[in-house]
Parts: C-alpha cells; structure tokens; sequence
C-alpha cells in the first residue's frame, strides 16, 4: 500500500475496517498468541503508529472486533425467530434461536473467540460494546419474556443464563471437533440437544 493510498484510507474511513479484518485473519491463523498490532498494521500496509489514531491499544482494536460481531449477532438471532413463521410458539422460536447462535459461532469462529473470550469491558471503556451485547441479549429477553409473561425478571434472567450456557457450551464442542457435524446434520442435532433444555425452560417458567 502507497503512502497515498493510505492518506485515501484515513479519508473514507477505511483502515479501522481494514485492521478489524486483519485481526480476524491473524487470530484465524495464528490464534491470540500471534496478534499484535504491529502484525495487524503490517497486514493492512500501513505504518504501525497510523493504528493508534483511531486504536488505543490492543484491547481497543479486539473491543470493535467484538462490538461488530454483536451487532451482527443480534441481527442474525432477530432473523432466526423470525423466520420460524410462528410468532406464538416460543418453544420452536428458542431452538432457531439456539440453531442461529450455533451457525454465527461456526460462521465466524475467530470473531467468536474474541466475543466470548476474556471480558474486554471489564472498566468501562468501552461503553458501545457493552451496548451491542445488550443489543443481541434482548432478542433472547424478548422471547423469555413471550415464554413466561408473568414470571419473575429473576426467573427468566435464570431461564436465559440456563438456555445461553447450554447453547454456548454446545457450539464449543462443535468449534473444537469435539462434536463434528456437517451442515446437513446441523438442524436435526441443535434440535435433538436443544429442544430438551428449551422445554426444561420453558415449564421452569410456567411455574414461576
């Protein structure tokens, strides 16, 4: 990349875009041992010092990856219940909801890690983020809450910790091989795991 073509970076607000997906690319590769932002820098062409004008630190530039991947997340999800076509069956909204989460975590596996990773807002710094995962754990709230309109907050704040941690867990095997599916199999097994603990929740809050 020219020097000139890196001032036309920073004038259409290319290279923060630019940096986010060679962090991608690196973590793909080489995993969270191997990024840097020298290596991201070097990756997009440009002088590692253009990297802080619009990144602090490492943290920072891992911070947007994940802000990114939650808004996408949340869209993602939004369109999962949806398509189901069944606005009152909440039990077959929670297993697309949960197929959803399982295909974003296999679809986008380096910016899952980094999502679910160490806690990144851990101070506060990063206020966006904080917003974008709220963003994507509403669509779980919303469909809890159509579940058990007059349970406790409490009881489907633990409804949605138990259905998260199971979906969670499981797209962790299937992102380690522990658990191999091919695309075709995919429906039928988050459906074969998935359905038990969504019908678990679900009389959970009906006694609530």
């Amino acid at each position: 990349m020219t020097a000139e073509s890196t001032r036309k970076s920073y004038h259409h607000g290319e290279l923060p875009q630019a940096l986010r997906e060679a962090t991608l690319a690196i973590l793909a590769e080489l995993g969270p041992e191997g990024f840097t932002l020298r290596e991201a820098a070097r990756r997009v062409g440009v002088n590692h010092r253009a990297v802080y004008r619009h990144f602090e630190d490492k943290r920072s530039l891992l911070a947007a990856v994940a802000e990114e991947g939650y808004r996408s997340l949340a869209v993602l999800l939004r369109a999962a219940v949806e398509a189901t076509g069944s606005p009152s069956d909440v039990a077959e909204r929670l297993v697309a909801l949960c197929e959803g989460y399982l295909r974003f975590a296999r679809g986008e596996p380096a910016r899952y890690q980094v999502m679910f990773g160490p806690r990144l807002n851990s101070d506060g710094r990063f206020p966006s983020l904080e917003l974008a995962i709220q963003e994507a754990l509403l669509v779980l709230r919303e469909e809890l809450r159509k579940a058990g309109p007059a349970s406790s907050s409490l009881a489907r704040r633990d409804a949605g910790i138990t259905l998260w941690s199971a979906i969670h867990g499981f797209s962790s095997l299937v992102l380690t091989q522990k658990v191999p599916l091919s695309e075709r199999q995919l429906s039928r097994y988050v459906d074969t795991v998935m359905r038990p603990v969504v019908r678990g929740v679900l009389m959970t809050l009906a006694r609530q």
